[in-house]
């Protein structure tokens, strides 16, 4: 009996250090499941962290892509102004070539009128020997009867109304022609203008669009790589739920061993 309790005593005795063993090994374990699951928990607000991040960053890229969309229409639209005002400027410059075809050249009009300031210049000199020879009284030959018949007042102030009307109208077209001359050169000059600065905002707008286009491509592989790393990190937190799912199955045999009686694990035995 005393060799049965000292054996049963040496038992008891070894099933204590069995027992503080397996619950230093369940304190370690407890330990590392509370690390696993800490450690699952920051996985799991990174992930939603990266998550957002990503949804920032695709509403980022909807945005500069309707940017860009906004950019062509309003490129198009430029295009279309650029092109009407080529089409205008084409049309005016037709109107002043036929015009300046219209126009008397004014060089020969310059060149006319030396000829007859010349002519009226021998004119009056003549009419001044004309008027001194007739105001000489000693000259018998200084009237001359002109022949044929004069024409009465009235036809005379009829044909100088004629005259003064066809002059008038000749007056009228040359203003006319004068004022649509103008109005052309006003309108080819504003027309210019336009066109240079079409030209500015295209090119401005081109820069913008190549920037913008640079921009996208650099958020995409940004957002490739962290698409990448997201995965990654998915991965690893699938492996890390899977071996904690592993763990905690083996400390709930544990337990159900311990209160069998038997040790925690062949491991522990």
């Amino acid at each position: 009996m005393k060799e049965k309790q000292s054996q049963q005593r040496m038992d008891i005795e070894k099933l204590n250090g069995m027992i503080n063993l397996s619950e230093e090994q369940m304190v370690k374990l407890r330990k590392r499941y509370e690390r696993s699951v800490q450690h699952r928990n920051d996985r799991g607000i990174n992930l939603i962290e990266r998550n957002e991040e990503v949804c920032i960053f695709y509403e980022k890229v909807n945005i500069q892509d309707q940017m860009i969309r906004n950019g062509n229409v309003e490129l198009q639209s430029r295009e279309e102004e650029i092109r009407f005002a080529k089409m205008q400027l084409s049309e005016e410059k037709r109107n002043m070539e036929l015009l300046r075809r219209n126009v008397p050249n004014k060089k020969a009009l310059e060149e006319e009128l030396m000829t007859l300031q010349i002519q009226l210049q021998h004119c009056q000199d003549r009419m001044l020997d004309l008027e001194k020879s007739l105001e000489n009284p000693y000259d018998e030959t200084r009237v001359r009867h002109l022949e044929g018949n004069d024409l009465p007042p009235a036809d005379l102030q009829d044909k100088i109304e004629l005259l003064e009307t066809r002059l008038a109208e000749k007056e009228e077209n040359l203003l006319e022609k004068d004022l649509i001359f103008e109005q052309v050169s006003r309108l080819a000059t504003r027309t210019k203008g336009k066109a240079e600065a079409g030209k500015d905002d295209t090119l401005h707008l081109a820069k913008t669009v190549n920037d913008m286009q640079s921009r996208i491509k650099d958020t995409t592989r940004k957002m490739m790589a962290m698409v990448s790393e997201l995965s990654m990190n998915q991965a690893n937190a699938m492996k890390m739920q899977q071996q904690l799912k592993e763990q905690e199955a083996e400390l709930e045999q544990c337990y159900i061993r311990m209160e069998k009686g038997e040790p925690p694990s062949e491991e522990i035995d």
